[in-house]
């Protein structure tokens, strides 16, 4: 498992130098909210959960998914 979350830190780094995203349509799960801490502005946090409130307001579509 440390290999894995080492070689995930290797990719996203990498990604992010280059002007990547972790995010994908498929939208941002559990797994993904530290590193969206990470590599996201507070400010990007915020229009990604008012996207989804506005979108899902009772939480019923991919419960625990931020996107």
């Amino acid at each position: 498992m440390a290999a894995q979350a080492a070689l995930q830190r290797i990719v996203y780094e990498r990604g992010h130098e280059l002007g990547g995203n972790i995010n994908a349509e498929h939208g941002s799960g559990r797994w993904q909210r530290d590193e969206l801490q990470r590599y996201k502005s507070p400010v990007e946090i915020e229009v990604m959960r008012a996207i989804r409130r506005t979108l899902d307001p009772q939480g019923l579509i991919n419960p625990g998914k931020m996107l």
